[in-house]
């Protein structure tokens, strides 16, 4: 056990993961706990048990890992809504972990990493896309250099960028959003452009 080796632990980083596909209309409970397991379960107890040590260390790191299939619409694939289900879930988990070690200095963030790695069906070694460019994002967010919380650290192909979900500016949450009034699903369909435009 690594406490035991180490008289500690410092990071922890989720890095499991498991992709199959199923249409909804053929989704079974084995198939959908499958994923939610990977993602939403292992992360979780993870955490649960280390939580008690990295609230003693002095540089305590949580890096998660979702996806740009869960992510953006754009990038999603028709039967992987398990997929999709467990890798967003990262982000609720990232965002809770965030706040509740923000008063340990736990900080906590992800990554949504492309590479073409077995979970691709690659079995061989990749021209473009290689598994290790992800890995300088990866040491980054595990170190004590890094001093954010709550970002998703986008890696592909040896470059990365650093994105997160932020409210619009005026927002005094939940009573109001500083945007788009309406009163009626009348008022929402004649302003819709307006909503959208967020």
């Amino acid at each position: 056990m690594a406490v035991d080796t180490f008289a500690g632990v410092d990071i922890i980083i989720h890095n499991a993961g498991w992709v199959g596909y199923q249409g909804i209309e053929d989704t079974d409970r084995e198939f959908l706990s499958r994923a939610l397991d990977v993602n939403v379960q292992a992360p979780t107890w993870l955490c649960k048990h280390a939580w008690p040590y990295l609230k003693r260390s002095d540089a305590a790191r949580v890096v998660l890992t979702t996806s740009d299939r869960a992510m953006y619409q754009q990038y999603a694939q028709p039967g992987l809504l398990a997929y999709a289900a467990g890798k967003m879930a990262q982000l609720g988990i990232m965002n809770a972990l965030g706040m509740e070690g923000r008063e340990h200095g736990i900080l906590v963030n992800a990554v949504s990493p492309v590479a073409k790695t077995r979970m691709w069906g690659v079995t061989e070694a990749p021209v473009e896309l290689k598994p290790e460019w992800v890995t300088p994002g990866v040491l980054y967010l595990a170190s004590a250099a890094c001093r954010d919380s709550g970002y998703v650290l986008r890696a592909s192909n040896g470059q990365f960028t650093a994105t997160r979900f932020s409210e619009n500016p005026g927002v005094d949450y939940p009573r109001s959003l500083a945007r788009v009034a309406a009163s009626s699903v009348e008022d929402v369909a004649r302003l819709w452009e307006q909503i959208k435009e967020g």
